[in-house]
């Protein structure tokens, strides 16, 4: 159990990200005052401080039943209303668009609000649009919503495009050469097999993404000298690679930690696993990284897990 004063603690610790919040809609159609606090909507300034919130992705969100040009219209609306709340309460929330951006705002005790548009209908296949989106002061874009658009599927649709088209890996190339978040979830099935008594398992798990399948193997041991668990990955874009370094843990009070010391890019860091929300049909597995061993973490990789058999 974490007591008030000691999550405030830790929240004073770290820097909190929300990376997705649905809530330019009821500033530009509504008019509410985000610096209020309200019974409805996602968040308003005062729930933000108090949820310990220091850094949230505001998006601009468009219906994809809006044709192209008017979700490129109705974007610039959306930009537009939140540039009236950076204007009206300066002293409580900032634009933020880079990261030393959100240090230098959350330091000062405001709000950093970071910008992120939501679906890639919005640019009407027209990279000139989404260099106007970045030119706005929005650094991420999710690739798609709920349907697919004419470069990229959707997971909640039926697969039209093999992933991305031509066009659509285009627009992720740009993307990475302007400097913007590529915000993409897909959908995976992973198989659990356990073994030699349930001291050990194996995971297959298999997502389609945009560059085709993905497949990646757990295998894992538990040592009951030390009430260890210890994991190990390989993955199918280095098959012959050997497995990475295990990270290794255990449980507590229902929530999991792992940890390992590996490489990226020739230089040293550190590797954690965090297992939570743990229920009999699902649960939560996050990984994140450490350039400077342990210190400030950056979260790379999400999961929730739902059981279906």
């Amino acid at each position: 159990m974490t007591f008030p004063h000691e999550r405030a603690s830790w929240q004073r610790r770290r820097l909190e990200v929300d990376s997705h919040i649905d809530t330019v809609q009821r500033v530009l159609v509504m008019g509410e005052d985000l610096a209020k606090r309200w019974d409805v909507g996602h968040v308003d300034i005062p729930r933000l401080h108090e949820g310990g919130t220091h850094a949230p992705f505001f998006a601009p969100w468009v219906p994809v039943y809006f044709p192209g040009s008017e979700a490129v219209r109705r974007t610039p609306d959306l930009r537009d209303a939140m540039q009236s709340l950076f204007d009206t309460h300066k002293d409580q929330i900032e634009h933020a668009t880079t990261a030393a951006d959100i240090e230098r705002i959350v330091k000062t005790g405001k709000i950093a609000a970071f910008l992120t548009v939501e679906g890639g209908h919005t640019i009407d296949d027209d990279l000139r649009v989404l260099r106007m989106y970045y030119q706005l002061g929005i650094r991420s874009m999710t690739l798609t919503h709920s349907r697919n658009n004419n470069w990229v599927d959707s997971s909640t649709d039926e697969p039209a495009h093999n992933g991305l088209t031509d066009f659509g890996k285009e627009v992720v190339r740009e993307m990475n050469r302007l400097g913007m978040i590529v915000d993409v979830s897909l959908e995976g099935t992973l198989f659990s097999q356990p073994l030699m008594g349930g001291y050990a398992n194996v995971d297959d798990d298999v997502s389609e993404v945009p560059g085709g399948t993905y497949r990646g193997v757990a295998p894992r041991s538990f040592d009951a000298k030390l009430g260890q668990w210890s994991i190990w990955w390989m993955d199918s874009r280095m098959p012959r690679a050997p497995m990475d370094p295990p990270v290794r843990g255990s449980f507590q009070n229902g929530v999991g930690t792992f940890y390992a010391d590996d490489t990226e890019n020739g230089k040293p860091i550190r590797i954690r696993f965090i297992w939570s929300q743990i229920t009999p049909t699902s649960c939560h597995w996050e990984q994140a990284y450490s350039p400077d061993g342990g210190k400030t973490w950056e979260t790379n990789w999400i999961q929730d897990l739902k059981r279906v058999q």
